[in-house]
């Protein structure tokens, strides 16, 4: 294989220099909480929809979405790009109108009035927790696909990532995220494009031939031919049928309005005609995106089909699209697409961080600490606890190297049941029941979390308690028995005697 010439590293160094600069333009505004978490709230509704597709669209999907349909198939890519249009519907329906009317730094300071304080500091606990087992991965996701296009061992190159992007999101904030995020973008879609031309010239630029050989050849893994999109078999085994991928985006719709890091994206906008627009945006962006990664996934099986020999030097199924990029890119262009790799991974990581500083010095820090702190101190602080969460997130990083068995979504998926089930269930019930109370929902919170536990096992402890469950639906079943469980344990309790969502939104 040949790793990247002087020409290539030229290019990636170009992209760097240029995220810093960003960060560093906007660093002398950074001299209260708004500005530093929601960009005081002046951003373009699509500059903000770009932001947040950006953000979700992180290394597990630029690199782990063509590996899972080389994998596996097409079904859970394409099924989940059209349903999650229609979810998005959902979703800006159920949260816009919350969140538009109530522009809070952190969204749990809505646990507290709806529930009682500590709700809320748990609530932002788990929040931190599901951005650690989701970066961290994501983070090895990025740095192993380097490895394979560069030859640079895998700690070096997280620790590089992490660095550079702490930099501009310390130095820039929201405002250095948001403008940095739709640099990358640009970079990223235009690696894909470019990485399309390279699958096609290797075919003659016949999109017919490449869909030939991959729809000849079956997975391995799911028994179906790779350009498979759409089964519609009930089996709790299967991950990507029909009903799985409807379930697990209702579910998904749900979570959106839970999540600090969204939420915070979109309140960047100055309205909730902005936040709608921006969400709507968001979603066609995610279809275009699902089905070009899908066309690389069905492009890089038929390549490596005709090429079995250099198949054997894969070490595993997210590396796949660097590893092709490695051994067919030409100079200057393997630049650009491994720039595009770090820009979805750098994008996604500086959200994550601004958004986990936040909920400290909002959450924890003003309430705890220092309540009488002047807005230039807590701006000052929340620097401080981005770096913070950066080692953080490094460290566990570092530690999924060593356990980093399996597909990247698959592992990430896993993880972010344990903590997403209580979430949702705080939020959903206490927007939707008024019988919702603190003990109920903290029962169908924990409920949530065992049935995760349970189906799902813990990778590297234990094995599932029950099995025959695939992972893909088991997000949605914990969420799903939290809700339940919490609903109905709040009748065994004393009724509420806070605020309920029309009290808040009405103040």
């Amino acid at each position: 294989m040949n790793h990247l010439s002087f020409t290539d590293y030229a290019v990636i160094l170009t992209y760097l220099t240029g995220v810093l600069l960003v960060g560093a333009r906007f660093s002398r505004r950074q001299t209260s909480l708004r500005e530093y978490f929601h960009a005081s709230r002046n951003i373009p509704w699509w500059i903000t929809g770009i932001s947040v597709f950006a953000t979700l669209l992180s290394a597990n999907t630029f690199l782990g979405g063509p590996g899972w349909v080389f994998a596996r198939d097409s079904r859970f890519v394409i099924s989940s790009a059209v349903v999650g249009v229609l979810m998005t519907a959902l979703a800006a329906a159920v949260w816009v109108r919350l969140w538009g009317r109530l522009p809070v730094l952190s969204i749990y300071e809505y646990l507290e009035h709806r529930y009682h304080p500590g709700l809320r500091s748990l609530g932002a606990l788990l929040f931190l927790c599901q951005c650690v087992f989701w970066i961290g991965n994501a983070l090895l996701t990025a740095a192993l696909g380097f490895k394979a296009a560069t030859g640079v061992p895998v700690i070096p190159c997280l620790l590089g990532i992490v660095l550079l992007t702490t930099v501009y999101t310390t130095l820039g904030g929201a405002r250095a995220v948001i403008w940095t995020d739709v640099a990358q973008f640009s970079v990223f879609a235009f690696s894909y494009v470019v990485i399309c031309c390279l699958l096609l010239a290797e075919f003659q630029w016949s999109p017919s031939g490449i869909y030939d050989i991959a729809s000849s050849r079956e997975s391995e893994i799911t028994g179906y031919p790779h350009t498979t999109m759409v089964s519609f078999e009930f089996d709790l085994s299967s991950e990507a049928s029909l009903w799985a991928v409807l379930f697990t985006q209702f579910v998904g719709a749900l979570q959106y309005g839970s999540n600090q890091i969204y939420v915070q994206r979109l309140l960047s906008t100055h309205s909730s005609q902005g936040m709608f627009r921006a969400l709507v945006s968001y979603a066609v962006w995610g279809l275009m995106f699902a089905l070009v990664y899908n066309l690389i996934g069905w492009g890089l099986v038929a390549f490596y089909a005709q090429y079995p020999d250099l198949a054997e030097t894969l070490e595993h199924p997210d590396q796949v699209l660097a590893h092709f990029v490695a051994a067919r890119g030409p100079v200057f262009v393997r630049g650009l697409i491994i720039a595009g790799v770090l820009a979805a991974m750098m994008s996604t990581l500086s959200s994550v961080i601004n958004s986990m500083s936040g909920i400290t010095t909002v959450d924890f820090y003003s309430r705890f600490w220092r309540r009488d702190s002047s807005e230039q101190h807590l701006a000052a602080v929340s620097k401080m606890f981005t770096v913070l969460h950066a080692l953080l997130l490094l460290w566990f990083a570092i530690w999924q190297y060593s356990h980093s068995q399996g597909n990247v979504i698959e592992r990430q998926l896993k993880l972010s049941a344990i903590t997403a089930a209580p979430i949702v269930t705080f939020f959903v019930l206490g927007i939707f029941s008024r019988q919702a109370n603190t003990p109920g929902v903290l029962t169908g919170g924990t409920a949530g979390i065992l049935c995760a536990v349970a189906l799902n096992g813990f990778e590297g402890l234990f094995a599932p308690v029950i099995t025959g469950v695939n992972f893909i639906w088991v997000n949605g079943l914990s969420t799903l028995t939290g809700l339940l469980v919490g609903f109905f344990a709040s009748f065994l309790f004393r009724p509420p005697r806070r605020e309920g969502l029309k009290e808040l939104m009405v103040r």
